[in-house]
């Protein structure tokens, strides 16, 4: 059978050598032509566009066919038998390609683009296009690309997939090189672990136990601190070991002892001429890799390491890697643990907090992966473990970041480690190159070193500077938790470093950045807004090192605003090492900013929490008695009054008990706790206290505290509707704050007496003063201020805004003159018509007086804005003609004015005070959307706000407001006609006015539960209600409120009525 066999393949006629050489020949023409089809879109680019492309799809097709019959033909050995397959192929030493590879499309997408100068192997290398003059320049010299990133990236698994991509650009094979490995002792080499492969993670027990394990430690030794050797750490290979292995592995055998430059030199010349694709994994740093480059202009060289690269001498591309996005991040946890069947919405958003968890990083996405996939595990377990730092996969499992960061704590410099470790003792999430200094007690430049090495390791990430200047740092969180896990022993630190890692010497560390942190924010505090100086304070205070040269921040606010996290963990910092002295002082300073500029309240409110238990430790009565004034300042602002004025009266009770108590520290309690009577309703005892502390400060020649007190009883003779002697006291207030120079307190003066003005019907005088304080508070950056001002502008009323501007700009506009004599004319004609024809000198005196009656409201209505009327009403700041600046004042009352204006105003004001934290003022910008809402006839939304606005003064305890809410909106539903839908909100405003010691509140809710009932015709229980107001009037000497509710008698009974009917008191009357 083999003999027949062998003779029939004999007898097959062999083709003949003329025709294989016409079918080489045709096959080689047929395959230009369909390259150069392809290429007729750059080709011929002046004809038609369906006409090119349908060219070039034609010849991609024939492109197509022609590769598979040449490579076929010229694959085929002697006979037309192809080759056997394993003939001449090169070494290829990648790592496995993963499917599971997920995310990185634009970095993948420009390394290919990259890589497109290499032509493919084969007959594929003709179908690329020909390259330009700068590509070939280019070719030249051989691909560098650089891949960067902290530990956990993904850097291997992105070079490794790109590699196989375009391995088939180099027939020569391609090197992975680990350039990490060589064993050294502590003092030779630097450590630059990449993150190890699954493949390759031991069992982990505990970071010692991982170096054990990885052979990083000797076995049998003991550890550092008992004196023991140290151990062999693994370090970065030497250029000379990694040479010897590649020329060897292309059959060259360099002398071991060969110099580095003779190694150089040989391997360039190896590779001057070689098609090579080269990976170099966990490299140190430029000077590591320079050597390695090969000379041909055809090879690639692919990188990773956690350095920058950016002092590189060679030419390179550089791409730096962070965490996945959200959807690439849980896409690859999908992969490695599918979704159960009929998973729901939850199970998405428990895996998307997974994904957020481990803050994008590949590395741990797939720890959490292999946890997951378990039997067993759910999504909402591995929630919970990664939330437990004792627990966390992401540290304690095999592979996790405790072994990576261990192992590159190894071989970073003593004082780098001491560095880090005690950066992520503190907590804190950012850190100034001046606290790293305070931390090792060193100066800041030699602290600046150390963390600039530390970022070149990606171990510390450089934030860049603030709008102060000063360099900011943070370290990841994940690199923070597993220096927090990891023990010093476990990285088998040296004896004498080991004392400072210390409990004693990190109380030291954390000591002096209290001290630092406490000392910039007293300055910080002294610089926003006056404090309480008045005597020494119970606490010394304290003093930063000499060597940090610290000064005062330039810009305390932006200074708050950059520190208050850090703040926030000093205060913590405080507790933890029972630093009562510096945290109580801390706590004050943090209190004093946050109250002066109505920021942070959440942080307010612990300042003030954290200040008072830091007292009672201390155990001083004066600083006890500070921290209760500090704290009822708090309560005060957030409606719980009650607490507040608890807090007021213990305050005083202590500074009483003193041996000499200062009636300053008296005044101040005094003026606590006439705030905090006055909002919880007890109007009349809080302004004795307030009238009390007024005296107080005036005898002590405290100005300053003298106009905070006068403004506090110029508010509450506002809620008693004084509004005359609430405009007195706070002129008076704004001259004492000029006379002290403090201008922001004197604009927030100014900002209550706009308030005060539009209460008693000035409402452009308002406007223009609130206009002017706004601008200056949004150049201050004083948000709070800002909201109130938007809140103010948006009650004034849009008609008597025009009214007022109209009247205004009749008495002063040139351009309107005409229209002024004539309104002035008829008030003369109507005289002459009642008195008869006046001569002529009567009829002057009457012009004068008449136009003077004209223009005397607009002085009014301006008030001390009276000068800016030659800008505003006549043209003069423009340079064009009167008319032409009415026509735009019309506009302009139009646009600001407006209702719609007015609404966005108030929004905006919610809107700052909700990211402020400021839940009080959100009520109260509440209540006076609503009343705009209801004018703007939509009471359904009106309704809900101020309902909603109700219920949030009732859930902080503010019963006062909580009553008040309840009255505003009856009487703002009165007003627009629901007559019906008022009833019940003015039952619930009498019935919480009477649970108030505020007379006043009291009269004025049930005199609108009377007038309510009256337009809803329920007759009797008005007049039981007006005849109780009239009483209660009467007998708290209430005039005008008795005046008021006997009227609505009048309409009730006619004016005839018999006046014991209506004065004496109502049947069951409180």
């Amino acid at each position: 059978m083999d003999e027949e066999k062998g003779e029939r393949q004999v007898a097959v006629p062999a083709p003949s050598t003329a025709r294989r050489a016409v079918g080489g020949v045709g096959a080689v023409v047929f395959l230009a032509v369909a390259v150069t089809l392809q290429m007729a879109p750059d080709l011929l680019e002046g004809l038609d566009r369906a006409v090119v492309w349908g060219v070039g799809v034609l010849g991609a097709i024939a492109t197509t066919a022609a590769t598979l019959i040449v490579e076929r033909r010229l694959s085929a050995g002697p006979g037309g038998r192809a080759l056997p397959s394993s003939a001449g192929r090169p070494p290829a030493e990648l790592p496995p390609y993963s499917r599971r590879f997920t995310g990185r499309e634009e970095i993948m997408a420009e390394l290919r683009a990259r890589f497109r100068r290499f032509p493919r192997s084969g007959v594929r290398r003709l179908l690329a296009r020909p390259a330009g003059r700068q590509e070939r320049a280019a070719r030249r010299a051989p691909l560098v690309i650089v891949v960067t990133g902290a530990p956990g990236t993904g850097k291997t698994q992105l070079v490794t997939q790109i590699a196989h991509e375009v391995a088939d650009r180099f027939p020569d094979g391609d090197r992975w090189v680990e350039l990490f490995g060589d064993r050294a002792h502590d003092a030779q080499g630097e450590l630059e672990p990449e993150e190890p492969q699954p493949s390759q993670w031991p069992a982990m027990a505990s970071p010692r136990a991982v170096l054990a394990r990885a052979g990083l430690l000797r076995r049998g030794t003991a550890s550092p601190g008992d004196g023991a050797p140290t151990a062999l750490r693994p370090a970065p290979r030497r250029p000379e070991r990694v040479l010897v292995a590649l020329l060897e592995s292309f059959g060259r055998t360099p002398r071991t002892d060969a110099p580095l430059r003779e190694l150089k030199t040989a391997w360039r010349a190896l590779t001057n001429t070689r098609r090579l694709l080269i990976v170099l994994d966990n490299a140190k740093d430029a000077a590591q890799v320079e050597p390695l480059l090969p000379n041909g202009g055809r090879c690639a060289v692919l990188v990773t390491s956690r350095r920058s690269f950016a002092d590189a001498a060679f030419e390179c591309e550089r791409y730096e890697l962070d965490g996945l996005d959200d959807g690439e991040g849980v896409a690859l946890l999908n992969k490695l643990a599918p979704m159960p069947p009929g998973a729901d919405e939850e199970e998405r958003r428990v895996r998307a907090r997974i994904v957020a968890r481990c803050h994008g990083l590949p590395l741990g996405i797939r720890l959490c992966g292999g946890v997951l996939s378990r039997p067993g595990v759910s999504a909402q377990e591995l929630l919970a473990d990664l939330d437990d730092v004792s627990r966390t996969p992401l540290l304690h499992a095999s592979g996790g970041f405790a072994e990576v960061i261990a192992l590159s704590l190894q071989q970073c410099r003593p004082r780098e480690r001491l560095l880090l470790r005690r950066v992520a003792d503190t907590g804190l999430h950012e850190f100034a190159d001046w606290s790293a200094a305070a931390l090792l007690e060193t100066t800041k430049e030699e602290a600046r070193g150390l963390i600039d090495e530390l970022h070149a390791r990606s171990l510390v990430a450089f934030l860049g500077r603030d709008e102060l200047g000063v360099r900011r740092y943070r370290l990841h969180d994940l690199v923070r938790d597993a220096l927090r896990v990891i023990e010093p022993r476990s990285v088998t630190v040296s004896p004498g470093e080991l004392a400072s890692w210390s409990r004693q010497a990190t109380e030291e560390a954390m000591g002096r950045l209290l001290t630092c942190y406490t000392w910039l924010a007293e300055q910080a505090a002294r610089a926003i807004g006056r404090t309480d100086d008045f005597s020494t304070p119970p606490v010394a205070a304290p003093l930063p090192p000499v060597a940090l040269r610290l000064s005062p921040p330039g810009r305390p606010g932006a200074w708050l605003t950059h520190e208050i996290q850090a703040l926030r963990t000093c205060l913590r910092l405080a507790e933890e090492y029972r630093r009562w002295e510096d945290g109580w002082r801390l706590a004050r300073a943090i209190a004093a900013m946050c109250q002066n500029r109505r920021v942070y309240w959440r942080d307010w409110e612990e300042a003030t929490r954290a200040q008072l238990r830091m007292a009672y430790e201390l155990g001083d009565r004066q600083a006890s008695g500070m921290a209760l004034l500090d704290r009822a300042e708090f309560t005060v602002n957030q409606g719980d009054y009650e607490r507040g004025a608890e807090y007021a009266q213990t305050a005083q009770t202590i500074f009483e008990q003193l041996g000499e108590p200062d009636p300053r520290w008296l005044a101040r309690s005094w003026r606590a706790l006439g705030v905090n009577l006055h909002r919880r309703g007890d109007l009349d005892d809080g302004l004795r206290e307030l009238s009390n502390a007024e005296k107080a400060f005036a005898a002590a020649g405290e100005r300053w505290w003298r106009a905070r007190t006068l403004c506090n009883l110029a508010d509450l003779h506002s809620h008693q509707r004084r509004h005359r002697r609430a405009q007195a006291l706070l002129r008076m207030a704004c001259t004492l704050f000029r006379a002290e120079e403090d201008w922001e307190q004197y604009n927030k003066a100014r900002l209550m007496l706009a308030e005060v003005l539009a209460a008693r019907g000035r409402h452009l005088n308002a406007w223009y003063m609130l206009t002017e304080a706004r601008r200056r508070f949004e150049a201050a950056g004083e948000q709070w201020y800002v909201a109130r001002c938007l809140r103010a502008m948006g009650e004034l009323e849009t008609g008597a805004l025009r009214a007022q501007y109209d009247a205004c700009d009749l008495a002063l506009n040139p351009a309107r003159r005409a229209e002024f004599d004539r309104r002035v004319q008829a008030r003369v004609e109507k005289e002459n018509l009642r008195f008869g024809p006046q001569p002529q000198t009567e009829r002057e005196v009457l012009w004068e007086r008449f136009s003077d009656e004209l223009r005397r409201p607009a002085r009014r209505w301006l008030g001390e804005y009276w000068a800016v009327r030659e800008f505003e009403f006549t043209g003069k700041r423009s340079g064009r003609p009167p008319g032409w600046r009415f026509w735009r004042a019309e506009r302009s009352v139009e646009e600001e004015w407006s209702q719609r204006n007015r609404l966005a105003m108030l929004e905006r004001a919610i809107e700052i005070l909700e990211r402020i934290g400021d839940v009080w003022g959100v009520c109260r910008t509440k209540m006076s959307l609503g009343r705009v809402l209801m004018s703007d006839r939509d009471p359904a939304q009106a309704i809900r706000l101020m309902s909603e606005a109700a219920e949030g003064f009732a859930g902080l305890g503010d019963r006062w407001w909580h009553a008040r809410a309840h009255r505003v909106t009856a009487r703002a539903l009165y007003d627009a006609g629901h007559h019906q839908e008022a009833l019940e909100p003015a039952r619930l405003a009498y019935e919480a006015y009477h649970h108030l010691a505020n007379h006043t509140g009291q009269i004025r809710a049930q005199t609108l539960l009377g007038t309510i009932l009256l337009a809803n015709g329920d007759l009797l229980q008005a007049a039981t209600h007006l005849r109780g107001a009239v009483g209660k009037a009467r007998a708290n000497g209430e005039d005008w409120r008795e005046m008021e509710a006997h009227r609505l008698l009048q309409r009730l009974f006619g004016d005839e009525q018999d006046e014991a009917a209506w004065s004496s008191p109502a049947p069951g009357a409180r």
